[in-house]
């Protein structure tokens, strides 16, 4: 896929991955925080572009959040397909981001 602005892509090694449910803690992404950038240029969506091992990049859309107690526990990021429409059948990628 692609990603814009210049924002650098995230290695997939950061995360653990659990069949096609991929974890981090915010805190992993350094001081700088997880590289978000806007998604489609016509669109408020962000998102992040994650490099996988064979170099492929895959591209990720804030699809919401995981809240207990009225505090936000973690982000929930959903794979775009090679469409452009965020992929919400079983073979997407999904990615959680914990607050930490």
């Amino acid at each position: 896929m692609r990603y814009f602005h210049g924002t650098r892509p995230v290695e997939a090694q950061l995360f653990t991955w659990s069949g096609r449910v991929g974890a981090a803690e915010m805190s992993d992404f350094g001081p700088e925080g997880l590289p978000l950038h806007q998604v489609w240029p016509d669109s408020a969506d962000e998102g992040f572009t994650i490099a996988g091992s064979a170099g492929q990049l895959r591209t990720f859309v804030a699809a919401g959040t995981i809240t207990r107690d009225g505090e936000i526990v973690a982000w929930v990021f959903r794979e775009i397909m090679r469409s452009g429409h965020m992929d919400k059948g079983p073979n997407g990628l999904t990615i959680k981001i914990f607050n930490d």
